[in-house]
């Protein structure tokens, strides 16, 4: 019975290890791919065909990131504009009071 308790810890162990060292050395965006694979450059020409390659890879992933990204900011400012506004009503109903 301990032995078997032994052998499905070991296996859990391994089988953890191995899918957290797989998620970790794959590569999931564009700068992944440049860190990962610039280490085997050799000159200028094989760094910029691994940055041509890396772009393509994730271009569309790229240009998705920047729309969300833009779309936050422009909530967040709409966001803090609301905020102002409801800031300078009570700020004036404020001076109106003290009057």
């Amino acid at each position: 019975m301990k032995l078997i308790i032994t052998a499905l810890i070991t296996g859990l162990v391994v089988y953890l290890a191995t899918t957290f060292l797989n998620n970790n050395y794959k590569v999931q965006n564009y700068s992944d791919c440049i860190i990962k694979k610039m280490k085997d450059a050799k000159n200028d020409t094989a760094a910029n065909a691994i940055k041509d390659a890396c772009k393509k890879k994730f271009e569309s992933q790229s240009e998705q990131i920047t729309l969300n990204d833009t779309q936050s900011i422009n909530q967040k400012i709409d966001q803090l504009f609301e905020i102002l506004n409801y800031m300078k009503s009570k700020m004036s109903s404020s001076d109106q009071n003290q009057k």
